[in-house]
């Protein structure tokens, strides 16, 4: 019997700024599997997120590698949640949503339409991002980020920014979205900032 590749390898990654200041340094190797959560714990500025972009390919590393799987001819489909709402500010907020998907992401409208309504994002999708509450956009940046079903989730402290009603809400239904079929996720998360009990 076969055992399946790890999904991802993280191989003595180290990441140094053009300034000098190192912004992480991974001694060791590391492997992942698929279906795997995982996160980076830690207080503000040791790296976590500087981390989280290396993975996800926003930065270069300096020395080192980040390997995906080869088993397939496709890299895996990533969707990213940041900290704030990065949404498009000349689209709609279901402009917004659909946006991964109109890129070349796979139909999957009926997903579209089931964390729209979870998320409460109804009323709203013909509003622009300017027009909404910050948590609203928060919204929105899960559903555009899980609405296609991706293969690997980068979650960069995206609970901080909310009140704690709202962080247990929106962790909770992650949390339920998680279980089937089971997303790759990788998230940063500070000591300070409770969310849901990824781990």
């Amino acid at each position: 019997m076969m055992l399946q590749p790890p999904l991802l390898e993280l191989r003595h990654i180290q990441k140094v700024y053009p300034t000098g200041d190192q912004g992480v340094a991974l001694a060791q190797t590391l492997k992942f599997d698929r279906g795997e959560v995982v996160g980076i714990i830690g207080p503000s500025g040791c790296g976590k997120s500087t981390l989280l972009r290396l993975i996800a390919g926003l930065l270069e590393p300096t020395d080192g590698h980040v390997l995906w799987s080869d088993e397939s001819a496709q890299t895996p489909k990533m969707r990213m949640v940041f900290q704030d709402a990065v949404l498009l500010p000349w689209l709609t907020v279901k402009q917004n949503i659909h946006y991964s998907h109109s890129r070349g992401g796979i139909s999957v409208e009926d997903d579209f339409k089931f964390w729209i309504h979870q998320l409460g994002l109804s009323p709203v999708l013909d509003q622009y991002p300017h027009q909404i509450s910050g948590g609203q956009r928060m919204r929105a940046s899960f559903a555009r980020a899980i609405g296609d079903r991706p293969d690997v989730i980068f979650l960069d402290e995206p609970f901080a920014a909310l009140d704690e009603p709202l962080r247990i809400e929106i962790g909770f239904q992650f949390l339920n979205y998680c279980k089937a079929p089971p997303p790759f996720v990788f998230f940063c998360h500070s000591f300070h900032h409770r969310g849901p009990d990824l781990v």
